[in-house]
Parts: structure tokens; sequence; C-alpha cells
């Protein structure tokens, strides 16, 4: 899942990176991806995958994320 669109402050909520699950929507890069798994990596990092649906296709995507940040989430 994939929205072009930027994120409203008012429907969002901040979370760890840690404590993202399955269906979870997040702002990432350029837009709303929907969470298929997050888990730690290492001791400052956590593996998040990302559901990607494009018009043709649709896969899952890794990312390495610090978590010194936190996580857009819809609410």
């Amino acid at each position: 899942m994939k929205k072009n669109m930027k994120p409203n402050v008012k429907n969002t909520t901040q979370r760890d990176w840690h404590d993202l699950k399955l269906g979870d929507v997040i702002w990432f890069a350029t837009g709303w991806f929907e969470v298929f798994d997050a888990y730690p990596s290492s001791r400052d990092t956590v593996t998040v995958k990302l559901i990607v649906d494009n018009a043709n296709t649709c896969h899952i995507e890794t990312y390495q994320v610090r978590t010194h940040d936190n996580a857009t989430c819809q609410a």
C-alpha cells in the first residue's frame, strides 16, 4: 500500500520502530506503506519489511532503520 501524499499531523502518531507489527501503516521515504514485519537486527538497528503495492506488482522490500528516530504511523 503506497499513497503519494504527505503525512497529516492530525492523523498520525509516533511509535518506536521495534513496536511496529503486521498491518501497521507508516510514512517511509516517499509515501505510506504497510508493514509486513519489523524486528531488531543489531543494538541500534531495526529491520523493517514493507509491502510495496504498485500498479503492476506487489512485493516486499527490506530496509534497515536506526532506532534513535520514531516511525510516523497512521492513527
